[in-house]
């Protein structure tokens, strides 16, 4: 994929040090198209492990505008990833993911193909109860088109 191989050789020859967290291939992604606006659309299933040695503050480092395929987040250390800007607002099959450190849900994705499977695991998020929880998955179901991709 030309548009691929454009972005490869960016990176190598890119002026100071790049983040490769930044970049697609760190997470994992290897079938995906960029825009202009530096965003991508991902044409494979994703697993985000968002593990202890993964820093950074508040939001995803990669702007993607849909999967085609299946997307799990997961192992949220550290209230790193707190918000969901910059994740995909489409995804053409199931949606996983783990709630331990989520406090901003304004850029939840709007459409999920399959099941919209979440989590409840407040050992890393003590403020958010189970009751919290449920309400914040039903405001997100009213928001959020499940299962008509």
């Amino acid at each position: 994929m030309k548009i691929l191989k454009e972005y490869k050789e960016l990176l190598e020859v890119g002026h100071g040090r790049i983040d490769k967290r930044t970049t697609p291939e760190y997470w994992g992604i290897t079938d995906y198209t960029k825009h202009e606006d530096g965003s991508i659309d991902i044409h494979q299933n994703v697993d985000f492990y968002i593990g202890i040695d993964t820093f950074f503050s508040g939001e995803f480092p990669i702007k993607i505008n849909k999967v085609e395929g299946y997307v799990v987040c997961q192992y949220n250390f550290s209230k790193q990833l707190t918000s969901f800007k910059n994740f995909p607002r489409e995804i053409s099959q199931n949606f996983v993911f783990i709630f331990n450190d989520f406090t901003k849900f304004k850029h939840f994705p709007r459409k999920v193909g399959g099941d919209l499977i979440a989590i409840y695991d407040n050992s890393g998020n003590k403020e958010i109860s189970y009751d919290d929880f449920m309400d914040i998955l039903k405001n997100i179901r009213k928001r959020c088109d499940v299962g008509e991709l």
